[in-house]
């Protein structure tokens, strides 16, 4: 798109493979005719490699595995967009690009204390090129109020053990309403950041993915 921020490209694309599991490029016009572009990987896929299947099509293009820069020339765009599009299914072969996420630790919500977080803090900020660190929690119950939000999302109260609850958000996740509030304990994959709407907390966790 024209008015596409080229600093925001990445972010965006990475933000697309999380909720479609496929790589993602995302392009922005220059003023010479040119597309420049930010692209992110899924598992399963080299990114580099896919581009340079494409290389007779690009101006320019650099990266790694899973992130990679480029620039082509407006006209070729649909050349490049097919072109694109065949490297990655002969990467996969048949297999479907499935999401892998890299926990860091398995941390009881019980050890996100102050001093835990303030820590996670010296650390920040975070973004695409340092990641909030993804954590695991085992025999986790919805404590107290829980709700579907609009957009498919759930607001939550978290507890393991006799702990109290820790607020917890969960985007795109309201299909799991059920099956969290049954009342039955599960497993969680989380990250951890400021929460701006609960008083009195400094924090919450976001739940990437449940495991019943």
């Amino acid at each position: 798109q024209p008015d596409w921020h080229k600093g925001l490209l990445g972010i965006g694309a990475a933000r697309l493979v999380e909720h479609l599991h496929r790589p993602v490029i995302l392009l922005a016009q220059k003023d010479d005719g040119l597309l420049a572009g930010s692209g992110r990987s899924a598992a399963g896929v080299n990114l580099y490699e896919a581009l340079k299947e494409c290389a007779p099509l690009l101006d320019k293009f650099g990266g790694h595995a899973h992130a990679a820069g480029l620039v082509l020339p407006e006209a070729h765009l649909e050349r490049f967009r097919a072109a694109f599009a065949e490297a990655v299914r002969r990467q996969l072969d048949g297999k479907e690009a499935v999401p892998v996420r890299r926990i860091e630790a398995e941390l009881p919500l019980s050890a996100i204390t102050p001093k835990f977080w303030r820590i996670l803090q010296q650390f920040a900020p975070f973004g695409p090129g340092n990641p909030n660190p993804l954590f695991a929690a085992r025999q986790v119950r919805q404590t107290g109020m829980a709700r579907r939000l609009r957009g498919d999302h759930l607001r939550l109260h978290l507890a393991q053990d006799d702990m109290a609850p820790v607020p917890a958000i969960a985007f795109n996740q309201g299909h799991h309403f059920e099956a969290v509030t049954a009342g039955q304990p599960f497993d969680i994959c989380y990250k951890i950041e400021p929460d701006r709407f609960e008083k009195g907390k400094r924090w919450r966790i976001q739940v990437r993915e449940f495991r019943f």
